[in-house]
């Protein structure tokens, strides 16, 4: 899956240069929604900037947290099972009795969750420093970032020996 990246950042302290931008994967999470294909993605980036401070050239560092989101169609290569359930309702009368007997029925099936996970995760980017507002300088950012998923599922199998 690749997400663009297109940001602009405004840092606390007026900057005079970049000198560094560490990259993490903070937080990730997905699901899927019954019975589609259909998969949401929330990840939360982080970026540690290293940056000379434009007032004196001092190196500072400054953390700030990114949040994408992104929804994909995947094909499955067993299709996950999903939870269900199912109520009914089935009427008797016998012959000779005026009297309806009612019986009724609630089926549920069960399915653990589909569970997510990030196997490997690239950022290829560009940063410059840009003039903003009142002249100030920011931070820009354009770049696509590469994430492999994997999506598992404890499922039972039925096995006739």
């Amino acid at each position: 899956m690749e997400i663009d990246l297109f940001n602009s950042f405004t840092l606390m302290n007026p900057l005079a240069s970049i000198s560094q931008i560490e990259w993490r994967v903070e937080s990730f999470k997905g699901w899927a929604l019954p019975p589609s294909s259909t998969v949401f993605l929330e990840l939360v980036l982080s970026a540690d900037i290293e940056f000379a401070a434009a007032k004196d050239g001092s190196l500072q560092s400054l953390k700030i947290f990114i949040p994408l989101q992104k929804t994909v169609q995947v094909h499955w290569r067993s299709a996950p099972e999903f939870p269900s359930a199912r109520r009914g309702e089935y009427e008797f009368k016998e012959k000779e009795d005026v009297n309806l007997s009612s019986h009724r029925v609630w089926e549920e099936k069960l399915a653990h969750p589909i569970l997510f996970e990030i196997r490997s995760f690239k950022l290829l980017w560009h940063d410059e420093l840009e003039k903003g507002k009142e002249g100030n300088k920011v931070l820009g950012v354009q770049g696509t970032a590469k994430v492999s998923i994997e999506a598992s599922q404890k499922q039972m199998v039925s096995l006739n020996l």
